[in-house]
């Protein structure tokens, strides 16, 4: 869970040096470069065969789900920043009506999707 952590954490960094004052397209290409050579979809997989199985037991079952709704709020805690990063690119995308932001809005939010469809099969939603 570490290494998910990290990779969540260095794309919320790249997300953060998309700045109104640096809005330069080489910047904004590296941005998108790196969101689009994120790690977070195969470190989710890595992270989902480590999971126990679900026991049979109804006494264990009920144990086995909260531990899981507590491993999908850890992933959700960190990727908390993350989807406030994007928020605020998305607000400086509508205040500046900045085209050269939506790829990596779309980069971004299928990073966050990805991560938010992973925690809410974990809480069994």
């Amino acid at each position: 869970m570490a290494d998910l952590d990290a990779e969540i954490n260095r794309m919320t960094e790249v997300l953060g040096r998309v700045q109104a004052s640096a809005l330069v397209s080489e910047k904004l290409a590296l941005v998108l470069e790196e969101l689009r050579g994120n790690q977070v979809g195969r470190l989710l997989d890595a992270y989902a065969r480590t999971l126990p199985t679900e026991p049979d037991d109804e006494w264990e079952k009920e144990a086995f789900r909260k531990e899981m709704a507590a491993r999908a709020d850890g992933i959700n805690r960190t990727a908390e920043k993350f989807l406030h990063e994007l928020e605020r690119i998305k607000r400086m995308r509508q205040t500046l009506n900045l085209e050269a932001l939506d790829p990596i809005i779309h980069a971004a939010r299928a990073i966050i999707h990805r991560i938010h469809d992973f925690t809410a099969h974990l809480q069994g939603h």
